[in-house]
């Protein structure tokens, strides 16, 4: 029994390891100081797949402070991506209100209803 277990460990250590460690060498997390890079992030989702399995295993059922652990975890990863999606919201709306505009004044001012 306690063979078979420690073969289970060296198992999910020889799948999540190897190309995690190679992920982090070749895809640096944060190239530019407060930045994250999203194609680390998405080849450290692939390589630690094994553990992400045995994790939505013990999710199953989950507890509160699971839960909240989760999100907060969650938040702290995504937090540098957040940031620059308000800067492109905020650009995003602003030229579509001026934009709605144009194309008002290009229909005559007058509403198609």
């Amino acid at each position: 029994m306690a063979k078979r277990k420690v073969f289970k460990i060296l198992g999910f250590a020889f799948s999540v390891f190897p190309p995690l460690i190679a992920t982090l060498e070749f895809f640096p997390i944060m190239p530019v100081a407060g930045k994250v890079s999203v194609l680390a992030v998405i080849a450290l989702i692939f390589a630690c797949m094994p553990f992400i399995k045995t994790l939505k295993r013990l999710l199953a059922s989950p507890s509160a402070w699971m839960m909240w652990g989760g999100l907060l975890a969650f938040c702290l990863l995504v937090r540098a991506i957040v940031d620059e999606f308000y800067t492109i919201s905020i650009l995003g709306f602003a030229g579509s209100v001026v934009g709605a505009g144009f194309f008002y004044l290009a229909k005559g001012g007058k509403e198609n209803g």
